[in-house]
């Protein structure tokens, strides 16, 4: 018998896989976003700008809380001196960037809010200059730009010859609805009150004027004249009225 027979062999195969660790150090680059500035003729980066400008942001005027916002610019820009001319609360300042450039023409810088010049002119019929820019608000300035050389303020011409302030307000932006309330208060006193003569005290002395003239009787026509033929002499009227302004 012839027996036929075919034998398979098995042959078992292993396939690995080989994972290989790299190292890569990056570093890593800071690029800041360049500052924008509002000069006379648009607006540019700080990098670029040749002219001598200096800006002061929003959060630095809120820092210190103000009636008036020129008080707030006191000692955050090289090179310009501000000073209040008086003491009354909505009175002048006296703005000099860089020094004086003129005799005669005043000292006064040009200001300039949201691109619209504001003349330099004191509408008040008292002697002591009012401040017109006494109704901005703090929080309605976005930035403020001070142009203090001749090349960046020179798109104004003569009225920019002591400097110019560009003042840049806040505008609508795009977001929800967002409120916010802030108040602070403060007070000022005077330093030193003119002590003046009381009404009893006015009327003897005045009596005793004319007295020593020998005519004590045209002192009294002048009080009766004066108050209206009432009684005078028992001092009743006496306002004192420098405690009514300083209240």
């Amino acid at each position: 018998m012839k027996v036929n027979y075919t034998v398979f062999t098995a042959s078992l195969f292993f396939m690995g896989v080989c994972v290989y660790s790299q190292k890569k150090d990056t570093l890593l680059k800071e690029n800041k976003i360049d500052e924008v500035i509002v000069v006379g003729y648009g607006k540019s980066t700080k990098s670029r700008m040749t002219d001598n400008v200096a800006k002061i942001s929003a959060e630095s005027i809120k820092e210190v809380p103000n009636a008036n916002f020129q008080n707030a610019l006191v000692g955050k820009a090289a090179g310009v001196q501000i000073s209040q001319t008086n003491g009354k609360l909505e009175a002048g300042f006296n703005v000099n960037i860089r020094g004086s450039a003129s005799i005669s023409a005043g000292t006064g810088p040009l200001y300039v809010i949201d691109g619209i010049p504001m003349i330099n002119r004191d509408e008040s019929t008292n002697e002591a200059p009012v401040n017109p820019l006494v109704t901005l608000s703090a929080s309605e300035i976005e930035s403020v730009e001070i142009l203090k050389d001749a090349s960046s303020a020179a798109i104004y011409g003569s009225r920019g010859s002591n400097g110019v302030v560009l003042i840049t307000t806040k505008t609508g932006k795009k977001g929800k609805p967002r409120l916010s309330f802030n108040i602070s208060q403060g007070f000022s006193s005077p330093t030193n009150k003119v002590r003046f003569l009381n009404a009893k005290e006015y009327v003897e002395l005045l009596l005793e004027a004319g007295r020593n003239v020998n005519d004590e009787d045209f002192v009294i026509r002048r009080f009766n004249r004066y108050s209206n033929n009432t009684d005078w002499r028992n001092g009743a009227i006496d306002t004192d009225w420098q405690k009514y302004i300083f209240q």
